[in-house]
C-alpha cells in the first residue's frame, strides 16, 4: 500500500490539516520528524522508528504531564480525533503529533549554554524522582556496552560484506573495529554499579531545547527508562563536551565545557558519593560503547541515518563518526584525573 504524506498523517490529528503547512526537520538519526505551522499555533508531527513499541506514548503521557505538574516546560502529546495517543497508518507506520516547545536545538554549544543544561538536567532529575509511573516500554539493553562490543566483534569476525568490492573499505573498519574491543577491554557493566533512578537515556544535544542560549526543555521522550546516573550523564557528556562534533573527523574533549555541565548539574541537584564516583567511567563507558555502535553499522549499514551530501555511503558515515566516538575515549582516558577533579568539586553529595 502506498504510504501517505505527513499531511495526511496530520489530518488524524486536527481538522485543519489541510491549510497546514508541513517541513521536515533534519536533526535527529531516528524517527522523521516535521514541523507543522497551524493556522494557530506549531506542532512536531513524527513517524515512529519501529524500534519503539506503541506503549512508549503512555510513558511519554505520564512523563510530560508530571513535568508539567512541576513546572517544567515540556512538549505534550496531541491526542488522535479518535482520543488516541498516537495513530496507525495503512502502512504500518505509527504517528504522533506533539505540541511545539519555541526554540532551537544546537549541534555544539559553548560553556555558558552547557552550564544551563546542566541546570535544566538536574531539575529535570529532581522533578522526576517521585514520578509514581511503571514504564511500559523499555529498550532492552539500551546501554549494554558488554552486549555493543560483543556485537561488534561477532560482526567482525562473520565477515559481513554486501559484495567482493567492499573489501577495501571494510580493511579500515576492520581496524578501527580491533581498537575499539582493545579500548573497552575491562570496563564495567554501568547499570550494575549504582540504584537505579529515572532518566532519559539519550541527553545528546540536540535533545535539549534551546531559547536565547538557556536550556528551556528536554525532548525525545521515547528513551525514558530507570537507570544509571553514570549512562545517563556520560551520554550527556560525550555529546556537550566534543567541541568538534562527531562529524569533523577527531575529537576534542573540551575542559572548560565539561566543568560548566558539571558545575550546573551540581548547583540543581545532589547525587549519591557511589553516583558521583562512576560520572567520568561513565563518560569513558558510552563513548566506547557508542564507537562500537557506529562501527558495527559501518559494517550492516542498517540503523543510523546518514548524510548523503557529505558521504557516499552508510558506511563512510558511521566509520568517520566511529573514529570520532574512539578519539574521545581515548581523551577521556587521558584526562581522567583532571575531569575526576572537577566532578569532586562541583557536584555535591
Amino acid at each position: 500500500m502506498t504510504e501517505r504524506s505527513p499531511s495526511d498523517r496530520l489530518a488524524a490529528f486536527v481538522p485543519w490539516a489541510d491549510d497546514a503547512v508541513v517541513s521536515v526537520i533534519d536533526v535527529g538519526l531516528i524517527n522523521q520528524t516535521f514541523l507543522v505551522k497551524g493556522p494557530a499555533s506549531d506542532f512536531v508531527l513524527q513517524r515512529v522508528n519501529p524500534m519503539f513499541g506503541r506503549e512508549v506514548h503512555e510513558d511519554i503521557e505520564a512523563v510530560t504531564r508530571h513535568l508539567e505538574e512541576k513546572g517544567l516546560e515540556t512538549p505534550r502529546l496531541v491526542r488522535s480525533r479518535d482520543g488516541e495517543l498516537s495513530t496507525i497508518a495503512e502502512d504500518g507506520a505509527c504517528w504522533r503529533l506533539f505540541t511545539f516547545v519555541p526554540g532551537h536545538v544546537a549541534r555544539s554549544a559553548g560553556a555558558a549554554t552547557l552550564r544551563s543544561c546542566g541546570q535544566l538536567v538536574a531539575r529535570f532529575h529532581s522533578a522526576l524522582a517521585d514520578l509514581p509511573h511503571e514504564f511500559r516500554f523499555v529498550r532492552g539493553g539500551a546501554h549494554d556496552t558488554p552486549k555493543h562490543l560483543r556485537y561488534l566483534q561477532e560482526t567482525r569476525d562473520g565477515g559481513w560484506r554486501q559484495s567482493e568490492e567492499d573489501e577495501p573499505s571494510l580493511s579500515e573498519v576492520h581496524r578501527v573495529a580491533d581498537e575499539i574491543r582493545r579500548a573497552g577491554e575491562g570496563l564495567a557493566d554501568l547499570q550494575s554499579i549504582t540504584p537505579p533512578r529515572v532518566i532519559h537515556g539519550d541527553l545528546k544535544l540536540t535533545n535539549i531545547m534551546l531559547r536565547e542560549g538557556e536550556a528551556v526543555a528536554v525532548l525525545d521522550l521515547d528513551t525514558m527508562s530507570r537507570g544509571s546516573l553514570a549512562v545517563e550523564l556520560g551520554d550527556a557528556l560525550r555529546s556537550w563536551c566534543n567541541a568538534l562534533g562527531e562529524d569533523q573527523g577527531e575529537a576534542h574533549l573540551d575542559l572548560e565545557r565539561f566543568t560548566a555541565a558539571m558545575s550546573g548539574y551540581g548547583e540543581h541537584a545532589r547525587v549519591s558519593l557511589a553516583e558521583r564516583e562512576t560520572i567520568v567511567l561513565g563518560f569513558l563507558t558510552i563513548t566506547t560503547e557508542l564507537a562500537a555502535r557506529f562501527c558495527a553499522d559501518a559494517y550492516r549499514e542498517s540503523y543510523f541515518g546518514w548524510n548523503r551530501e557529505r558521504f557516499g555511503s552508510a558506511r563512510a558515515h558511521n566509520l568517520l563518526r566511529a573514529r570520532v566516538q574512539l578519539s574521545l575515549a581515548k581523551q577521556v582516558v587521558a584526562q581522567r584525573a583532571a575531569l575526576e577533579a572537577v566532578v569532586a568539586d562541583k557536584l555535591i553529595t
